[in-house]
């Protein structure tokens, strides 16, 4: 996945710390060590299905500002222009 440039975020909980803890994801991928395109969280507190509200929040929080990190929502004049150009090639012309 990384290799077709996929951005990824590895979040772990701790409940069961026979399973996950902070390092795991590098651990299962050594080599991946240090690439921009991965965020990794770990959350020693949180239960994998994120029962407790304040951990819904954490991981809705989290996920938004990952994804807009990653992918800049489009400025005003941006999606103003495209607007534009949308507009244009719908446009019929006369006679048509």
């Amino acid at each position: 996945m990384v290799q077709r440039g996929t951005q990824i975020l590895a979040i772990y909980t701790g409940v069961a710390d026979e399973f996950n803890h902070a390092g795991q994801f590098w651990e299962m991928f050594p080599g991946l060590w240090g690439d921009s395109r991965i965020a990794v969280v770990y959350w020693p507190g949180a239960h994998h299905t994120f029962p407790r509200l304040a951990d819904q929040r954490r991981l809705g929080d989290t996920l938004l500002e990952w994804a807009t990190r990653r992918w800049p929502p489009p400025s005003k004049l941006d999606v103003q222009a495209e607007a534009s150009e949308a507009r244009a090639r719908t446009t019929l012309s006369p006679g048509a």
